[in-house]
């Protein structure tokens, strides 16, 4: 009866889940952020290694490699992180243009070209009394990189849609079917690039004409800072684990959906405290999406890890000691399925209040670990998502990081052993009556 509840509830959810997980737009963001994710944790690779935790690593990698060895290593940190606006405007209009069936490689070109034709070529300097002193003649780094994201988000889907449109309506120049595809192809683009190109020079002078001065600046102020500052809060990040585990106790991939939506702040928030660690400075971001992967959901969703280590520690039926043995290791590296569905955890109310108590726990215990300066924030080092808690906790806050992972995991223990050890119990004196049965079978058979 209560499985008939849950699965109505599912059905109605999962027609939600759906409206998000097909919107052409957020699912085109979502990929964008994708391939760029291979690019950041490589660069994530290299910046540890520049800032390896280790006392005297600057002095022994001086020795080694030279007095430079921090400038040539960072040559791939500045070439990713600094730049993530302009990948982020490329891949998110080539994914859109993709899902239109349109000229994905053509409208991803002309996209980053509107997104540089809106940025001011010029870095402002400034005196100690935040006065503007000088203009030096350059691609500011400022907004291309995490503070032009947002923007770059926007330019995106505005290039694609008014491509595909301006195409779809014939407004193009066309030619002879005699003309080689290639060449026919270049000039079907001109009038919508040309088009879009005089759509965004007018827009970056019309900017000028306003206190805010250019499209960037107006996007951030109005847009991503409160957005980011929304997004970065504790009612914020509770409120998306909360619907992250109930769609997954209803059996549909909630981090998909959730991050679908709530992912590209938690990025942005993310290469923030990045571009801080870098430059040497102390990150201020609490929240990233670090912060949920490591310390809010540790094994995976529902921070399944503690669940399996009491099942090893303080359970003794067969099927619960069957299960373990397939899931504990999958689970270390944060692919807990075969505890999701094989204990099970979806719609099964027995287990309801931990799954979802547990990750929020988790994170109320993190926010003020960090705000309280007991660990520091995540670095915004993307390491891979697999790899194990201990590790994770030290790669991205340091040992103290490691630390408060294995706290969480404990508290996550404490919280689990009432509802496991019920269902364990139950499960023991299924096991006992059986072992009984078999000892009767036996002592008929003898007689």
């Amino acid at each position: 009866m209560q499985n008939n509840f849950f699965i109505k509830i599912k059905q109605q959810i999962a027609k939600g889940g759906d409206v998000v997980s097909s919107n052409i737009y957020i699912l085109s963001i979502r990929d964008g952020f994708l391939y760029a994710t291979p690019l950041i944790i490589i660069s994530s690779f290299f910046l540890l290694f520049i800032n390896f935790p280790l006392p005297n690593w600057n002095e022994l990698m001086s020795n080694i490699l030279g007095d430079n060895w921090k400038v040539i290593f960072s040559a791939p940190v500045n070439a990713i992180t600094n730049i993530i606006a302009l990948l982020a405007v490329l891949s998110i209009s080539f994914k859109l243009a993709d899902r239109k069936k349109s000229d994905s490689f053509q409208i991803a070109i002309t996209a980053l070209v509107a997104f540089l034709i809106v940025t001011p070529f010029f870095t402002e300097i400034f005196d100690d009394q935040g006065s503007i002193v000088d203009k030096i003649n350059s691609l500011p780094l400022k907004w291309i990189g995490a503070n032009g994201l947002f923007l770059a988000i926007i330019i995106a889907i505005v290039t694609t849609n008014l491509y595909v449109f301006l195409k779809e309506k014939n407004i193009t120049i066309k030619l002879s079917s005699n003309i080689p595809k290639e060449v026919a192809n270049s000039f079907t683009a001109l009038v919508p690039c040309g088009i879009i190109i005089i759509v965004f020079t007018i827009c970056g002078f019309l900017m000028t004409l306003t206190p805010f001065g250019t499209l960037h600046q107006l996007i951030y102020s109005l847009l991503q800072q409160p957005l980011l500052i929304v997004g970065s809060s504790l009612p914020m990040v509770l409120v998306s684990v909360l619907i992250v585990h109930v769609f997954w106790f209803l059996g549909i991939n909630g981090t998909s959906i959730v991050s679908s939506v709530y992912g590209p702040i938690l990025s942005v928030l993310s290469i923030e405290n990045l571009e801080v660690f870098q430059s040497g400075g102390i990150p201020s971001n609490i929240v990233t999406g670090q912060f949920q992967g490591t310390l809010v959901v540790i094994g995976g969703a529902g921070a399944t890890l503690s669940l399996c280590l009491v099942i090893i520690f303080f359970c003794k039926s067969k099927e619960l000691r069957e299960l373990i043995k397939l899931a504990i290791v999958p689970s270390i590296f944060g692919i807990n399925e075969p505890i999701l569905f094989g204990l099970p955890i979806v719609l099964n109310p027995k287990l309801l209040v931990p799954f979802i108590l547990v990750p929020l726990v988790n994170t109320i215990i993190s926010y003020f670990a960090i705000y309280f300066n007991f660990v520091p924030c995540t670095n915004g080092i993307q390491i891979p998502w697999t790899t194990p808690p201990i590790i994770s906790g030290f790669l991205l806050h340091g040992w103290s990081g490691s630390v408060l992972q294995v706290i969480l995991i404990l508290i996550g223990m404490l919280i689990y052993f009432p509802f496991i050890k019920k269902i364990d119990n139950q499960y023991l004196i299924v096991d006992n009556e059986q072992a009984q049965l078999s000892s009767q079978d036996i002592h008929a058979n003898i007689c």
